[in-house]
């Protein structure tokens, strides 16, 4: 819930520091929760330098499919506004259709690191979009 309002003043403030009071006021958090939060965003990837005096830095985002770092530049009206993040999915066309019947706003996301058992285009199995032609 904190990670993305932290994170958008962290890319907001680029290659500068935030200071940890300053942060902690605009997220709406105890310094010691600001902490904890920190501590779960590097789990996730993210590379954060901290100094007692000068607070937190942004230093690099993780080459990870993460929904707030695509929602930041997307510039649609609705495509994108939902993300659903999955490290590792059997289908994300499964997923989608389960959330669709949940609910979800039209032009939400289902995106996954890996698929066990997605299906490429014409629903061939075994699609590694990565591989070259042979």
């Amino acid at each position: 819930m904190y990670k993305k309002q932290i994170l958008k003043t962290l890319h907001q403030n680029k290659d500068e520091y935030v200071s940890q009071d300053h942060l902690a006021s605009e997220v709406g958090i105890s310094k010691t929760q600001l902490t904890d939060e920190i501590r779960k965003l590097e789990e996730e990837g993210y590379k954060i330098d901290s100094s007692v005096e000068k607070g937190y830095c942004l230093i690099k985002t993780p080459n990870q499919l993460l929904p707030y770092e695509i929602q930041e530049d997307l510039s649609t009206s609705y495509i994108g506004r939902e993300i659903h993040y999955y490290p590792e999915v059997d289908s994300t066309n499964e997923v989608a259709k389960r959330l669709a019947q949940e609910g979800v706003p039209e032009g939400t996301i289902v995106i996954a690191e890996s698929q066990r058992r997605g299906r490429g285009r014409r629903g061939k199995n075994g699609y590694h979009p990565l591989e070259g032609c042979g």
